[in-house]
């Protein structure tokens, strides 16, 4: 049979192109998507070509089986169902719904070990943020907030929304989040913000804005975490954290560079800054959390918050060119974006 899969052709160039999809092996199953998430964050560098070179792929991404050299297939959260299955395996597990790590195409084989079960009461349109649940989750996981701590995020893109939405959950005496973009601002403080803010991260931000109004003594926050995908974000995150405080990056910059300042706050506040990234769990809970456990408190988590609302536009595959162009002139108004396939 034929499918349709979407590739990167070049920087800022993406075309659906109809390929051959052999029958699955003796233990794989074919499964026709349903949706795809595009990740504005981590896609967006390979739309720009952004990415490092030579680069290879985390364990995770198993089903791309290539390096970022175009043209590439790239995309990881898919939700579909299960249309064929290999002679190994029972007949029962037809017309399932399965969450897998897959680029945006029509139709893809997978073994079961690589796949998530859908739950009855998640809807594929709610499970299709699971891999993004999953970061926020590993990024809360990594911070270790306490109660009654200051907690700041910069950014709220899906990922920063829902980080901010695990830690509402904390009670914790602030959390004020940072966005350039006021929808994404509105459903921050709706997730559980105690305020948003607006900043222009080109130009520098006082910090009687931030503090203005706040309950915030001049310790500044205890907690902040980057996830704007911006490194210009880092001097902010540097102003805003206080003594022994902790500064988490969730942002993959791929090649962007820029000049941070570690001069006068960072050091004589004795800042710590930890990389957060989602292919690994930290390695003092790791006897106790593996995926599985992360995975399934993510799947609950999808159920607490009306991830729906956070889609802004759906896209047929054909219309992807469109869709790219959107994210990448985008002025307001996009949230999240997915890909809809059927029907």
């Amino acid at each position: 049979m034929k499918r349709r899969s979407l590739f990167f052709m070049q920087p800022k160039e993406v075309k659906v192109k109809t390929e051959e999809i052999k029958k699955p092996k003796d233990d794989e199953l074919l499964v026709e998507n349903l949706f795809s998430l595009i990740s504005i964050g981590t896609e967006m560098l390979v739309y720009r070509n952004d990415l490092p070179k030579n680069l290879e792929l985390t364990p995770q991404l198993k089903s791309m089986d290539q390096d970022f050299n175009y043209p590439i297939k790239y995309g990881y959260s898919s939700v579909g169902k299960v249309i064929e299955v290999g002679t190994d395996l029972s007949t029962d597990l037809l017309g399932e719904k399965v969450i897998a790590f897959n680029p945006h195409e029509t139709h893809f084989k997978s073994k079961i070990s690589d796949l998530v079960f859908l739950p009855d009461n998640i809807s594929p349109r709610e499970a299709v943020f699971l891999p993004n649940m999953e970061t926020a989750l590993n990024l809360v996981l990594d911070g270790r907030p306490l109660i009654g701590e200051n907690v700041l995020v910069i950014g709220q893109g899906t990922i920063g929304l829902l980080t901010t939405s695990i830690l509402s959950k904390l009670h914790l005496s602030n959390l004020i989040t940072v966005d350039k973009f006021k929808l994404n601002r509105v459903f921050s403080q709706r997730l559980g913000a105690d305020n948003s803010l607006g900043p222009d991260l080109d130009q520098d931000l006082g910090q009687e804005k931030i503090f203005n109004g706040l309950n915030l003594s001049k310790n500044k926050f205890d907690l902040t975490y980057e996830v704007t995908g911006n490194p210009k974000a880092l001097d902010l995150a540097v102003d805003f954290t206080g003594f022994e405080g902790r500064i988490v990056i969730g942002s993959w910059y791929g090649n962007k560079k820029e000049k941070v300042k570690l001069g006068t706050e960072f050091h004589r506040n004795r800042i710590k800054i930890l990389s957060s990234q989602v292919s690994s769990i930290r390695p003092d809970i790791s006897k106790r959390w593996d995926k599985d456990r992360r995975i399934n408190l993510s799947l609950d988590l999808i159920q607490e918050i009306d991830v729906k609302e956070l889609i802004t536009d759906e896209f047929r595959l054909k219309e992807a060119q469109r869709a790219y162009n959107k994210i990448e002139n985008r002025k307001k108004d996009v949230v999240q974006i997915l890909f809809k396939y059927g029907g």
